[in-house]
């Protein structure tokens, strides 16, 4: 690869990281095509000694090879081949760090729950034994959580400038059945409501026959969101928007982790009552 070598190269190889000699060699291979180290010491005016130390490093970068015969030949890794190779080990030791830095939070994680949970004075639970209770009592209430709503989408949806109706007609169902598993509506209204007097959201209920579509205040160009209730008044909620006084939770596994709070539940199905739900509760915050 005969020819001249501009300071735009040379300027990218030391941004790369690249030394001052790392950088001579390189070139002076690239320009020769290929070349003993002796060959390379002269051109560059580096130290016969100090060569093999600069190739040695240009090898663990692949920026070159070496070609073993009668005497050692170092060949250059073309610049393209050479910049992707940069770029493969750097990602390398990016993802390396990263999952070094993940591993020692995971590994974090247990041990200040250890410390952090509260254990009766009469009752002795080892570590391993009081983060399994750690975990068992957020999945008990994320199970709680899942009675009443039934994906993200529900929790939180923003209507932005322009509004149309398609968009009102797009997310009623959503709401609608986030209405009814006890999600609360906070409506946020700007300045431009006024202009739109007559345009309002509805959602269906879908519990009457004929369906009907219960109003829900709404206008355009304003931040709708949904914000989930605590456990508590979720449950309530749900309660009240049935028109039941209990339910029964069939889920394998909702009942498996109620077991935590009720001692001696061996059934197929439990029944809740705000009752209940309120000792659920009380028992999660101790």
């Amino acid at each position: 690869m005969k020819g001249r070598i501009g300071n735009n190269i040379k300027k990218i190889l030391s941004d790369i990281g690249l030394g001052e000699d790392e950088i001579s060699a390189y070139i002076a291979l690239l320009e020769e095509g290929s070349a003993t180290a002796q060959s390379i010491a002269k051109k560059t005016r580096i130290s016969p000694i100090k060569i093999y130390g600069v190739l040695e490093h240009l090898l663990d970068r692949h920026f070159c090879r070496k070609i073993v015969g009668t005497e050692e030949i170092y060949v250059p890794v073309p610049p393209i081949d050479a910049a992707r190779n940069f770029l493969k080990n750097k990602r390398l030791s990016f993802d390396g760090e990263i999952n070094a830095i993940s591993t020692l939070g995971e590994n974090l994680i247990p041990e200040l729950n250890s410390y952090l949970t509260k254990v009766s004075p009469s009752e002795f639970i080892l570590p391993h034994q009081r983060i399994k209770v750690i975990q068992r009592r957020q999945e008990l209430i994320n199970a709680l959580r899942s009675i009443h709503y039934t994906a993200e989408k529900e929790l939180r949806v923003i209507i932005r400038p322009p509004f149309t109706v398609g968009i009102s007609e797009m997310h009623e169902t959503d709401a609608s059945a986030a209405y009814y598993r006890g999600v609360k509506f906070t409506i946020i209204l700007d300045s431009k409501m006024c202009e739109y007097p007559d345009l309002k959201f509805f959602a269906k209920d879908a519990s009457s026959t004929p369906p009907e579509r219960t109003e829900v205040f709404f206008y355009p160009n304003v931040n709708f969101e949904l914000t989930l209730a605590d456990e508590k008044e979720a449950m309530l909620t749900l309660f009240k928007r049935n028109k039941r006084k209990e339910l029964w939770i069939r889920d394998k596994n909702i009942i498996k982790l109620c077991a935590l709070a009720f001692e001696n539940l061996k059934r197929k199905s439990i029944r809740l009552t705000p009752e209940k739900v309120d000792e659920i509760c009380q028992k999660l915050n101790t």
